[in-house]
């Protein structure tokens, strides 16, 4: 298996030799990772990857190398977690309060089938959007880094 991603990520620096745009399209892929807009990352990794230029094959491995069925529910309790402290914690705002209607049709499933009642949808907005920003800004130099030193690998 370790093999095989070596192989890829080899592939990738050979067809691209900038270590900035593949540095890019790895943060946007953490940013897309962690976005609240559920069911719509693969449509991201793509447009994005189109619109900018950037590597879609780099763009989705890394994406669904971060989020997959094993990491989803932490990284998206995480967001809701983070949105909520801000709203609440700092702000003393009540979260539930500002739901669009819809929402409590989903509050009744939850506490229905889960036993969890009262999500709010804008700690999640919040919350998720904030840490995928974050960690896409703070992962970026780890990526050029490694992206450049496989470039620099290959020109030798």
């Amino acid at each position: 298996m370790l093999s095989r991603i070596k192989t890829f990520l080899k592939e990738i620096a050979e067809k691209e030799s900038c270590p900035h745009k593949l540095a890019v399209a790895a943060s946007l892929s953490i940013y897309i990772s962690f976005s609240p807009f559920l069911g719509l990352h693969t449509a991201m990794h793509i447009v994005f990857g189109w619109l900018f230029g950037l590597n879609i094959p780099l763009l989705l491995a890394v994406g669904y190398g971060v989020n997959n069925p094993w990491t989803m529910t932490p990284i998206y309790m995480s967001g809701y977690f983070c949105g909520y402290w801000i709203l609440h914690s700092w702000y003393g705002l009540s979260v539930t309060g500002f739901n669009p209607l819809w929402m409590s049709f989903v509050n009744v499933k939850l506490g229905y089938y889960l036993g969890i009642a009262k999500i709010s949808f804008w700690a999640f907005m919040l919350g998720a959007n904030l840490i995928g920003v974050i960690l896409a800004f703070v992962m970026y130099p780890f990526f050029w880094n490694f992206f450049s030193s496989m470039v620099r690998k290959k020109a030798f």
